[in-house]
């Protein structure tokens, strides 16, 4: 519990501390593996620290959007909804490497990441296109994510299915994808099989699928699932995934706004 011995650590120095979360800390790491282990520091936690509730029940991401006065993003396109689609991105990659100085077709780059090589295959400048499966089907992570957000300014992801528990690891991929392309300020141009507030399927899923499911990682963590069972472990439920998926939305809408292109990509700043 590495949290724990730091915040010892500094309150002990006497360091006075500002943080922010988006959980009580009641809340911490509930249902979390040999979370018993951790309850001591949400003590120590409450005891030196003034604890202030700033929830809100307004999704500002949400009303910035709908103040620009459209029933949708503007750079969010639905398949279905929008006649040939793939053509239309595909038309939409040209126009912004072009106007980021590159001509001619896609150009593939590969970027050295940790020793691993990592490969863009549709590219023009500064500028790249990709389809869901080939950034959040691999196995990729949040290094390979920070590499393409730091080099690239605008992303153009296509083929976003409907997602759910059962492709739980590419949700989580897709998550942080969006996390770290938000906080770069990544320009992003999207398609989409459904509308961004029906991305993800709700699904209720047995502890024993659960379990089964992650039982390799449970094996090399060398992890037990205590007495509170598998279907309260927040590693293999879903609770902390839809969590997480629901600020991912609110900040789709704001990528895909007017309002978020203008400071992001060619204009945003510090990129790296």
């Amino acid at each position: 519990m590495i949290l724990k011995r730091l915040f010892e650590n500094l309150f002990a120095s006497g360091v006075v501390m500002v943080a922010t979360s988006n959980r009580k800390p009641d809340d911490l790491y509930k249902d979390g593996l040999q979370r018993v282990n951790f309850i001591p520091f949400i003590g120590l936690l409450k005891k030196q620290c003034l604890i202030l509730d700033m929830v809100s029940h307004i999704d500002y991401r949400h009303e910035m959007l709908m103040a620009e006065g459209g029933s949708g993003p503007s750079y969010y396109f639905v398949y279905g909804e929008t006649p040939n689609l793939d053509e239309k991105l595909a038309n939409w990659f040209t126009q912004l490497a072009e106007e980021d100085g590159h001509h001619g077709p896609p150009v593939s780059i590969t970027m050295n990441v940790y020793a691993r090589l990592v490969e863009f295959p549709c590219t023009g400048n500064r500028v790249m296109m990709s389809s869901f499966a080939d950034l959040c089907n691999k196995p990729l992570g949040a290094a390979d994510y920070l590499s393409l957000a730091s080099y690239f300014h605008t992303v153009i992801l296509t083929q976003i299915p409907e997602l759910g528990l059962s492709h739980r690891t590419s949700l989580k991929r897709f998550t942080q994808l969006i996390d770290v392309l938000y906080e770069k300020k990544v320009r992003l141009v999207i398609g989409a099989h459904l509308p961004i507030r029906s991305l993800i399927r709700h699904e209720q899923r047995s502890s024993s699928e659960l379990l089964d499911q992650n039982r390799q990682l449970i094996d090399d963590l060398n992890l037990s699932t205590n007495s509170h069972g598998p279907e309260n472990i927040s590693l293999f439920s879903s609770a902390e995934d839809i969590f997480a998926f629901e600020r991912t939305v609110s900040r789709l809408e704001e990528m895909c706004s007017s309002h978020y292109w203008c400071s992001a990509g060619p204009s945003r700043t510090n990129p790296s």
